[in-house]
């Protein structure tokens, strides 16, 4: 592997439950676990859990599961909110230390000579001090490119229910600041709960799919599409960025229940 070769793993939208039941009846837990053990022996700088840890409502026990899992991961790994987590108690069972700020979570990595950025749509928006802090943190590095992860998608992506029920709420604020910056060209989102690459105001948006299931994007109501958890690999090497998603196949589909949306 040459020296600026980096590989991280985005694994998001777990929805591990507080005890080791199914979340609509689905093994969020065991599939989870699946997709650790698909990675965990893979050269990798960092593993990305990019948001929704907990299955529905920031739920303690779910955080305490996890950290108690990624604990002994042989891995680097970092760890992001979603719109089901909730930062505060997040901090009491993950050491956030200085990725946390004014009760957000929002940081950057710097792993090989590439530059990462974190940013925190917890409350399903971008504060605008983490959108000034982004744009003055990628001034600096001039003509250096960075890659970018949030837990929410900064656009409108063509999939029915998501995008009319649960987007992003100042998609129009964080997509003026994006534009503005000139050496963000790769954006790592979760949320939708699907597999899809589409491209904004020269930006390249990839959806990554969810551990836990996946969802119709067709349809304007909830419906399930399957449950085999996916994740996504991502390399940067020589300039170049390579991603593809991978999902493991041999987990049984789950009937569709209450949905946790």
């Amino acid at each position: 592997m040459i020296a600026d070769h980096i590989r991280i793993v985005q694994i998001s939208d777990i929805h591990v439950g507080p005890t080791e039941d199914p979340v609509q009846n689905i093994d969020a837990r065991g599939n989870f676990l699946k997709v650790l053990d698909g990675v965990r022996n893979k050269a990798i700088d960092l593993v990305v859990l990019s948001g929704d840890i907990a299955a529905d409502q920031a739920e303690p026990g779910a955080y305490e599961w996890v950290a108690k899992i990624m604990k002994n991961f042989p891995l680097p790994w970092i760890v992001m909110g979603g719109n089901h987590d909730k930062i505060s108690t997040m901090a009491k069972y993950f050491d956030l230390g200085e990725d946390l700020k004014n009760g957000m979570l929002y940081f950057k990595r710097k792993i090989k000579g590439h530059h990462l950025f974190f940013l925190d749509s917890s409350t399903n928006k971008i504060q605008s001090e983490q959108l000034a802090w982004l744009k003055k943190e990628c001034s600096l590095l001039e003509d250096e490119e960075a890659l970018l992860f949030i837990h929410h998608p900064p656009a409108i992506c063509g999939c029915h229910f998501m995008d009319t029920k649960y987007p992003l709420l100042n998609i129009d604020e964080v997509r003026k600041t994006l534009r503005s910056i000139h050496n963000i060209h790769n954006i790592f989102v979760g949320h939708y709960h699907t597999e899809k690459f589409i491209v904004q105001d020269g930006k390249n948006i990839h959806l990554t799919p969810s551990t836990m299931m996946q969802i119709d994007t067709k349809t304007p109501n909830f419906h399930m599409e399957h449950t085999r958890p996916g994740w996504r690999i991502i390399e940067l090497y020589n300039g170049r960025l390579d991603t593809e998603v991978h999902y493991a196949l041999d987990t049984p589909e789950a009937s569709s229940g209450p949905s946790i949306f």
